[in-house]
């Protein structure tokens, strides 16, 4: 037989085996998932309520300097990290309705024990302009060291949306920094946080891109990153005078001390976004839009430049079933389990439609494969938006519950079931790479000026 011959009949082969090898993987993970969803219609994963609306209590500094107790309508806008073992929650705290152009703050929760017990603060007021409408919005949150850097947007009071503002002269971007001290007193752990007086990054905005004119900018929303080499890095959404938004990144290379623009920004109509490292230098943007399905990008260069993910993880996850209506933030994370580097994702799979966002699902991704973990929340309750947190062997959600109109409660779900089916599900994954790599080893081991057959 030559040598062509022979790299035919192998190619062949390989293809038929992979075949084979990938509809069996599928009837394991349609298995898996069966065993998953009838676990969540049971009742879904174990989880305390850490923001509650009209019942819990903030302290709310008066204008004469008094700290009150206060109760709050809703919280909105979970975000949850890890600072040296200490969990923080962050989120929009409503105090007089769930609605976006109403009275905001940013409130923080702080566990030192695992999440047991927690302690409550105001990080960021709002300028306290109008009583009804004076708000400081949308967090999102990067942890490095024992330091939270946190970046909110501004409203003095206007009663627009921030895309239908008419201008932007009544925004500002606010930046606090919050320092997590940990110590322990008669064998106890003691935790603290200590913020900044928040300092203006209005004036980072680039007057213009693409010959229009930009209004204003706020953050992507929810937990975001450091890079490999350290850089501190935000996706951000930029809206212009035509009422249009794309996605762009802010970075910082001295810690916070100074702030710029990335040049590359999506195409228009990309809003809320989560950005992850997936490998050393190679950013990948997971972007909301509200026309049917979410866009995914990937950058080498720190975001100068994006390339849309076709063929991988672009166009993949859609608003509902039909894949239409609105979309909404998702949590979305980078991290290392069993060994194996994966990303997950939570978004509503949205069967009522609209603005309803039920039955928030997870998934699991390695670039290549996707796994639908399955249900996280209970029942049919409207789930939104989301903060997925990995962090010493244990997987959390924080998540949003959306109980009447404009009413919202977060939640704190201990995802222990899912993260062990994940575990079972990347064992599989290997030993079907390792098994396909022995039976279809490289073209270039036949034919060198062929390659990619088997990969």
């Amino acid at each position: 037989m030559s040598l062509q011959a022979e790299w035919k009949a192998r190619r062949s082969m390989c293809k038929t085996l992979l075949y084979v090898e990938l509809v069996f993987l599928l009837l394991v993970l349609f298995c898996s998932g069966t065993a998953q969803s009838s676990f969540t219609r049971r009742g879904g994963p174990k989880r305390k309520f850490l923001f509650r609306q009209g019942k819990t209590s903030v302290p709310f500094e008066e204008d004469n300097g008094t700290i009150t107790k206060r109760v709050v309508h809703s919280f909105r806008i979970p975000s949850l990290v890890e600072v040296n073992g200490v969990l923080v929650a962050i989120a929009d705290a409503r105090y007089i309705s769930g609605d976006d152009q109403s009275f905001i703050e940013t409130v923080v929760k702080y566990s030192v024990d695992g999440g047991s017990t927690w302690k409550t603060q105001i990080a960021i007021k709002n300028s306290r302009v109008n009583v009804n409408r004076s708000r400081v919005m949308d967090p999102t949150v990067i942890v490095k060291g024992n330091k939270l850097y946190v970046t909110v947007a501004g409203f003095y009071e206007s009663p627009h949306n921030w895309v239908q503002q008419p201008d932007g002269s009544d925004w500002y971007t606010l930046l606090a920094i919050g320092e997590v001290n940990k110590w322990t007193v008669n064998g106890k752990p003691i935790a603290s946080i200590t913020w900044t007086k928040p300092v203006s990054l209005s004036s980072i905005l680039p007057k213009w891109v693409d010959g229009v004119r930009t209004k204003q900018f706020i953050a992507g929303v929810g937990p975001s990153i450091v890079t490999s080499n350290g850089t501190l890095l935000f996706p951000v959404q930029v809206s212009n005078f035509d009422k249009r938004v794309s996605v762009s990144m802010i970075y910082s290379v001295d810690d916070g001390a100074t702030w710029a623009f990335s040049k590359g920004f999506t195409p228009y109509d990309c809003t809320e976004s989560a950005v992850v490292e997936w490998e050393e230098g190679k950013l990948i943007l997971n972007s909301r839009r509200d026309n049917g399905y979410r866009r995914v990008f990937e950058s080498s260069d720190m975001g100068e430049t994006w390339k849309e993910a076709l063929g991988t993880l672009s166009h993949v996850w859609g608003n509902s079933p039909s894949r239409t209506g609105p979309g909404c933030e998702a949590g979305f994370i980078a991290a290392t389990i069993e060994g194996k580097r994966v990303m997950l994702f939570t978004h509503p799979l949205n069967f009522q439609g609209a603005y309803n966002r039920d039955r928030l699902h997870l998934w699991m991704t390695d670039n290549q494969r996707i796994f639908d973990v399955g249900q996280i929340s209970h029942g049919v309750e409207k789930t939104p938006y989301s903060s997925l947190l990995y962090t010493d062997d244990k997987l959390f959600c924080l998540h949003e519950i959306k109980t009447e109109d404009e009413i919202y409660s977060i939640v704190l779900s201990y995802l222990e079931n899912e993260l062990q089916l994940m575990k079972s599900v990347l064992t599989s994954w290997k030993d079907q790479d390792e098994y396909l790599s022995g039976i279809c080893p490289s073209a270039a081991s036949v034919v060198p000026s062929q390659k990619g057959e088997c990969n």
